[in-house]
């Protein structure tokens, strides 16, 4: 770099093999982001849909699980109404189908077959639709908006406090696994990392019904693109029936994870590429599927490390860690034994049932190293859900029916915040979405805490999910931070898996045309984007105001001052609400150097007019991984029918303070609009905004 260095600067080392030296970054100059995106070249994003009326029909009766008479006529009336039929092609159900067979080859298709699972001396047969899992690799590999993104070799970064540099981890690539499995890789071989998810969904109204989605996600990409719904986010390579069909979804990996694959980016840049499955994000039942074990009445029921089933609860010892190859190699022995009960004897001492892995097939990949601490089940409705909220329910119900009332009123008089639940009551409900006990957690904890003060009830602390805490911190240094295996944003796409279920008879079918709906409708969102950015100097309505990084919307009719400070005549915060506006932007316009309006002093007059907003959106970079964020801020009298005014963070020339916002408007000086928010400070004399 040339030149001192400064308290957090950033360090970054590259894997030796990579060829690439270090590097040093002020912290200013140190980007975690990405270039503009590659621009689209194809001007008719919706093909092979005939227009993109053709498209938006076609995407709309996807989304409502339309069966065929329903299509037909909605087909028949949009003919009937329309005023240029010119740009509606499509005649009924089968030429909509042909079109997304069509469009179906965009993407890698699914295929289907049967596989047969012997259980209790018989043959059951089961359908399982599935799609290479290395062909969508491709996919996103040749897609031109991530061919930036992407990274294939391992990195060490570190932050310099004055003395040293300190290392930190938040990417796959900058944790430890990734590190190491491309020093195992042979010269110049690169990782390519996969995160699977697999959890059973339930799919019928009764509960009769269930299926195994398994979501794909390439850990070689950055976590807002990597987690998101977009171009480069998760998407369903499989279906199963049941467990034993996993393989069908992984082996096109197999061969890839042993010679390694060339794929040639563009002319002379050829990456040495291996498979790796690096991350299985799953819940404890599907983790003990995975990794062949009995489950958790077994006596080894933790699918990472060998500790007891009695020793469970007891965070103070480390055991010896499960590999792939010791796994192998008991089940080998007990494949030697003379009789099923010395089988069974060698393979209960380890706690694994009497199947060969299909993660053992994979070269560089460890299953028991692969499966990761998840947040969302061990303490969303694991220790929380299955235990302290039952605890907690316990002690207010021994309150009675009075201390039950005051919960649910309590939790029904939460703001409605953006991302939160909100529960009208809690108390007699019973209930079973993870994302719903994480919301109720944040709102219990205090109580919690005093209950334990005065001592709970006897209780089993000795269960799986307990254990399972004590490897959260050793997954953070072997694959990164914990939202790159957190199974949350897989749950997600539960809910379309259902609806298609219930309202079609095929998946198969169902699954093709998801997956090449978003897939174009993803190229045409690009498309819009980059066609708004070409329209340089062409206005837009969007019905809001926008400055810098804060954006306001809802907005209010213009109102006087004199209507306004007679409005909130009892608000102690609009009293001479005029006269110390005009004062302030006297200083303010001072300050910026801003040239006073016919070179006089501002004094707004009682009939001058101000605009007011109700709704906030401020985009800041995070102080913690330096990456934009958005906050979606309300100052509002009357959301949802209760008043809400949020809170926030200010910078001022001293120091970062805590406020509530009072009101957000624009204020218009010499036909120039001025966006205001008048606070009350938190971290100020009260009186003082």
């Amino acid at each position: 770099m040339g030149e001192s260095l400064q308290i957090d600067d950033i360090k970054t080392e590259y894997h030796p093999t990579s060829g690439r030296t270090a590097k040093v970054d002020h912290f200013s100059d140190f980007k975690r982001g990405f270039s503009g995106k590659a621009r689209i070249k194809n001007s008719c994003p919706w093909q092979p849909f005939k227009s993109r009326v053709d498209f938006e029909f076609a995407e709309v009766a996807l989304e409502a699980a339309l069966n065929k008479d329903q299509i037909n006529r909605l087909v028949k009336v949009i003919h009937q109404s329309i005023q240029d039929p010119g740009s509606f092609t499509l005649k009924d159900q089968s030429d909509l189908y042909e079109t997304w067979k069509i469009a179906s080859h965009a993407l890698t298709p699914f295929e289907k077959t049967v596989i047969n699972v012997p259980y209790q001396g018989k043959d059951h047969s089961f359908d399982v639709h599935f799609r290479s899992l290395w062909d969508w690799a491709l996919d996103l590999l040749g897609n031109p908006h991530l061919s930036e993104h992407f990274v294939f070799d391992a990195e060490r970064l570190s932050k310099f406090n004055g003395d040293n540099f300190v290392q930190f981890i938040d990417e796959p690539w900058t944790a430890g696994d990734f590190w190491d499995i491309q020093s195992r890789l042979p010269d110049g071989g690169k990782p390519l990392c996969f995160i699977l998810y697999a959890d059973k969904t339930i799919l019928s109204s009764f509960g009769t019904v269930k299926g195994y989605p398994v979501i794909a996600r390439c850990a070689n990409l950055p976590t807002d693109i990597r987690n998101g719904t977009g171009v480069g986010g998760g998407r369903v390579v499989g279906w199963l029936p049941v467990h034993e069909s996993f393989l069908k979804v992984v082996e096109s990996l197999e061969l890839h994870a042993k010679t390694g694959y060339y794929y040639q980016r563009t002319e002379g840049d050829v990456l040495y590429l291996f498979p790796i499955i690096l991350i299985l994000s799953a819940d404890y039942e599907e983790q003990c599927a995975m990794s062949s074990l009995r489950g958790t009445n077994c006596n080894f029921p933790c699918p990472i490390c060998l500790v007891p089933r009695d020793k469970l609860s007891d965070t103070t010892q480390t055991f010896t860690r499960r590999t792939s190859a010791h796994s192998e190699s008991i089940l080998l022995e007990a494949e030697q034994q003379q009789t099923a009960a010395d089988k069974g004897i060698v393979l209960k001492n380890c706690g694994l049932r009497p199947v060969k892995n299909v993660f053992w097939r994979f070269r560089y990949s460890d299953v028991h190293q692969a499966l990761s601490w998840d947040r969302l089940h061990a303490h969303n409705s694991g220790l929380w859900g299955h235990h302290l909220w039952k605890e907690f329910l316990f002690w207010i119900e021994a309150e009675g029916r009075a201390a039950s009332h005051q919960l649910d009123d309590q939790f029904n008089g939460m703001p409605r915040w953006r991302n939160l639940n909100h529960f009208d009551r809690v108390a007699s409900i019973e209930f079973s979405d993870a994302t719903k006990h994480e919301d109720i957690s944040k709102f219990t904890r205090q109580r919690l805490l005093q209950l334990a003060a005065d001592g709970l009830r006897d209780k089993s602390w000795n269960f799986p999910k307990m254990h399972m805490n004590k490897h959260a911190f050793e997954d953070i240094e072997a694959k990164g931070v914990t939202r790159n295996y957190n199974t949350k944003p897989n749950e997600q796409l539960h809910g379309p898996l259902k609806d298609s279920y219930r309202f079609r008879t095929n998946f198969k079918h169902v699954a093709e045309q998801c997956l090449v709906s978003c897939f174009i409708r993803q190229d045409i969102a690009a498309f819009d984007s980059q066609l708004m950015g070409d329209l340089e100097g062409d206005e837009v309505d969007l019905k809001i105001t926008k400055t810098s990084h804060v954006l306001l919307g809802s907005k209010c009719p213009a109102t006087s001052f004199q209507g306004l400070e007679e409005a909130r005549k009892d608000d102690t915060a609009f009293t001479s609400f005029r006269i110390r506006l005009s004062n302030y932007l006297n200083i303010f316009f001072s300050a910026n150097n801003i040239a006073f309006p016919g070179g006089k002093r501002i004094k707004l007059g009682a009939e001058d007019k101000i605009t007011e907003y109700c709704f906030m959106k401020v985009d800041y970079e995070s102080i913690v991984d330096w990456q934009q964020y958005t906050d979606y801020l309300r100052c509002n009298p009357w959301f949802y029918n209760h008043p809400q005014y949020d809170c926030v963070l200010l910078q001022t020339v001293d120091s970062r303070i805590f406020a509530r916002l009072i009101m957000l408007f624009i204020c218009t000086i010499d036909q120039v609009d001025y966006p205001f928010a008048l606070v009350q400070p938190y971290d100020a004399p009260v009186g003082q905004r």
